[in-house]
C-alpha cells in the first residue's frame, strides 16, 4: 500500500458522509471507507427530496440524503451495501477531465478487489450511460461508465454503482458494492409519478450472486487492492 494513500474508515449516517468537505491532507490522494449506522434512500444531485414521503420513511426507521453527485436513488443498508470513495486531487496521474473515462480506473480497482475474494463473471462497462432515463431515477436501474456488472447465467447484473462529484482541484468517486438488491423501500416510500412509467423495479438487474461476499470483507479487499491508485497506465 502507498505511503502516499490515506486510508479512512468511519461509521456514521448517510446525510454527514455525502456533505463531508472535499478536502485532502496536504494533496494526498485518499480512500474513505464509510459505514453506515442505519438504512438510508440517497437522493441524487437533480432530484428533490419532495419526491419521497419523509416522514413515513423516518417512522419506518429509513434515513432520507440527498448527495451532491448525479445519478438516482440509492437504498443503502448496513449489512448488504459498501460504500467507498475514492478522492484525488488534480494533478494526479489518474486524474482525467473527461468525466465519463475517469471512472474506468475505479470500476476496475472495484472489479480486482471482487475478483480477489472469488466474485466470477465480472466485467467494468466501458460504453456509455444505458437506461439513461432509469439510472436518473433510480442508480441501479441503469448503467453508467465505469461501473461493475456480473454474468449471472444470460444476464448482467450491477452490483457496483458509481457516482462522481468534483470540483476545480479535486474529484471524488463514490462508489457502492450491493450484495442483495431491494427495491422495497423506493416502493414504499418513493411518489410513483417520480419514477418512469416504464421502470419495473422487481425486474431489475442488480446485487451481487446469493453467498457473495459480505460489505465488510469486500471493504478490506478493496483497501488491499490500493496499489492502483498509484499505476501510471
Amino acid at each position: 500500500m502507498s505511503a502516499e494513500l490515506d486510508i479512512e474508515w468511519s461509521t456514521g449516517n448517510a446525510h454527514d458522509f455525502h456533505h463531508r468537505p472535499l478536502e485532502l491532507v496536504d494533496g494526498r490522494p485518499a480512500v474513505w471507507v464509510h459505514e453506515i449506522d442505519r438504512p438510508a434512500l440517497v437522493f441524487g444531485s437533480s432530484q428533490s427530496d419532495d419526491i419521497i414521503d419523509r416522514s413515513a420513511a423516518e417512522a419506518a426507521g429509513w434515513e432520507i440524503s440527498g448527495r451532491r453527485s448525479g445519478g438516482g436513488i440509492v437504498v443503502v443498508e448496513p449489512g448488504e451495501s459498501c460504500w467507498i470513495d475514492v478522492v484525488l486531487p488534480r494533478g494526479h496521474a489518474r486524474w482525467n477531465d473527461d468525466v465519463n473515462a475517469a471512472f474506468q480506473w475505479v470500476g476496475a480497482w472495484w472489479r480486482l478487489a471482487l475478483a480477489d475474494l472469488g466474485l466470477e463473471g465480472l466485467v467494468v462497462h466501458g460504453g456509455p450511460m444505458t437506461d439513461r432515463e432509469h439510472g436518473r431515477a433510480v442508480c441501479f436501474a441503469g448503467i453508467g461508465p465505469g461501473e461493475v456488472l456480473q454474468r449471472q447465467g444470460g444476464r448482467l447484473s450491477k452490483v457496483v454503482g458509481l457516482s462522481q462529484r468534483r470540483t476545480r482541484d479535486v474529484a471524488r468517486f463514490q462508489g457502492l458494492y450491493l450484495r442483495r438488491w431491494n427495491p422495497e423501500p423506493i416502493e414504499r416510500f418513493v411518489a410513483p409519478d417520480a419514477l418512469p412509467g416504464d421502470l419495473d423495479l422487481g425486474s431489475v438487474s442488480a446485487g451481487a450472486v446469493p453467498g457473495a461476499p459480505s460489505p465488510a470483507d469486500v471493504a478490506e479487499a478493496f483497501v488491499a487492492r490500493a496499489n492502483v491508485v498509484d499505476q501510471n497506465t
